[in-house]
C-alpha cells in the first residue's frame, strides 16, 4: 500500500506546474458571473426554448439552450416561474434540470430574444431567393400541382368514357 501511495505522490508532484504566471480563478472580474434582470414577463409554455444560465463553466460557456419540458404551477393555477428543462450543453450532451428560476443572479433561464416574426422572415428571404435565382420571373395563375389535379380529373371522365358501352343502332329489318 505505501508503494502505491508513494507512486502517486510521484505522479502528483512530477504533474505540478512550475512557478509561472498566475491562472485566473473563476472568481476573478472576467470570468464573475453577470448580474442578470428579474425576468417579469410571461413564463414560456411546453416546448419552447428559453436559455438556461449555469452557475458554473461548462465547455468554456455559462449560457446553453433549453427546451421547457414542465410549467411549476402556484395554488391559484398560474405559472410560478419554475421550469423543468432539458438543457443542451453540447450535440450529445444534454441534462435535465427541474425547478429552474429566472435569472437572477448567477444562474436560471431567461426567454429567448425574439427578433421579428420568424415566419414573415422566412417569407421575407424566400422571395429575396426567388427573384436571386428566378430573375423577374412571374408565378403562374395556377400552380404546376393545380394543373395535374385537373390532368388527372380529365383523364378519369375519359376513361370513364371509354369504359361506358356506347348502345348499337337500332336494326331494321327491312333494307331497302
Amino acid at each position: 500500500m505505501s508503494h502505491l501511495s508513494s507512486t502517486m505522490q510521484n505522479i502528483a508532484a512530477s504533474e505540478e506546474p512550475e512557478a509561472g504566471p498566475i491562472e485566473p480563478s473563476m472568481a476573478d472580474p472576467p470570468f464573475a458571473a453577470p448580474a442578470g434582470p428579474v425576468f417579469v414577463g410571461p413564463v414560456p409554455g411546453l416546448g419552447e426554448t428559453v436559455i438556461y444560465h449555469s452557475h458554473e463553466w461548462r465547455s468554456g460557456a455559462r449560457e446553453f439552450a433549453a427546451i421547457v419540458t414542465k410549467v411549476h404551477r402556484d395554488d391559484a393555477g398560474n405559472p410560478s416561474g419554475l421550469l423543468d428543462m432539458v438543457v443542451v450543453f453540447d450535440a450529445d450532451d444534454f441534462m435535465g434540470q427541474r425547478g429552474v428560476r429566472p435569472w437572477v443572479d448567477s444562474s436560471g433561464w431567461t426567454p429567448v430574444e425574439r427578433s421579428g416574426d420568424a415566419l414573415a422572415e422566412i417569407d421575407k428571404l424566400s422571395a429575396r431567393m426567388s427573384e436571386v435565382v428566378l430573375g423577374s420571373y412571374l408565378p403562374p395563375a395556377v400552380s404546376i400541382m393545380q394543373q395535374l389535379v385537373d390532368l388527372q380529373a380529365r383523364c378519369a371522365a375519359l376513361e370513364a368514357a371509354i369504359a361506358t358501352p356506347v348502345p348499337a343502332p337500332a336494326k331494321n329489318s327491312k333494307r331497302k
